[in-house]
């Protein structure tokens, strides 16, 4: 039963991604209604702990997985992530929880080693990362996360510079998995 409200939870979450502008919608559906939901509006007993750690594994696996093989899927959940979690790990935001933490901290580090990468194979696939407040500095070679100005003159920003893709590329034999269709995980 855990895992599949997991994976109901992470369909969810896909469904959210596909919404990338304008910023105020991109973020009011995709944090204030779907992630706050999920993550923040929970009683805190054992069953959120157990449902709240497998759709982390859910959402981390699918992130690795777009290192792998490159996929729209798996950067529009990385998008996602990174917008309503932000782009730098450093001492928690004002609402942010301990159940987002342990895949912030793994998500931030994940993206500053492989976007670089991904942007150099498929610039696509790397663009659809992007949504919300979220944008390339090309010539950074960085991210920029852009925060709603409010009543300052200009808005905040935080910054993940990006590692260098590798000088010379590996030539990978593509991996497949199958992931569970909604119609196998419901039948569970």
């Amino acid at each position: 039963m855990y895992d599949r409200l997991a994976n109901m939870m992470f369909d969810i979450i896909l469904d959210a991604s596909s919404v990338k502008t304008p910023v105020d919608t991109c973020w009011t559906i995709q944090h204030n209604t779907v992630w706050s939901s999920f993550f923040r509006n929970f009683d805190d007993g054992k069953a959120r702990k157990i449902i709240l750690f497998k759709l982390r594994r859910l959402l981390y696996d699918e992130i690795v997985w777009l290192g792998e093989v490159p996929n729209y899927k798996s950067s529009r959940i990385l998008g996602l992530c990174l917008n309503v979690m932000g782009i730098v790990v450093g001492p928690p935001r004002l609402g942010y929880t301990r159940a987002e933490r342990p895949l912030q901290k793994v998500i931030i580090p994940w993206t500053k080693k492989n976007f670089m990468t991904l942007r150099a194979t498929l610039p696509d696939v790397a663009e659809s990362v992007l949504m919300g407040g979220i944008t390339f500095d090309e010539g950074g070679r960085r991210l920029v996360k852009t925060y709603a100005k409010g009543l300052s003159l200009e808005p905040p920003r935080d910054y993940l510079d990006l590692d260098s893709p590798p000088k010379k590329s590996s030539a990978k034999r593509p991996v497949t998995r199958k992931r569970k269709t909604k119609s196998e995980a419901r039948a569970e």
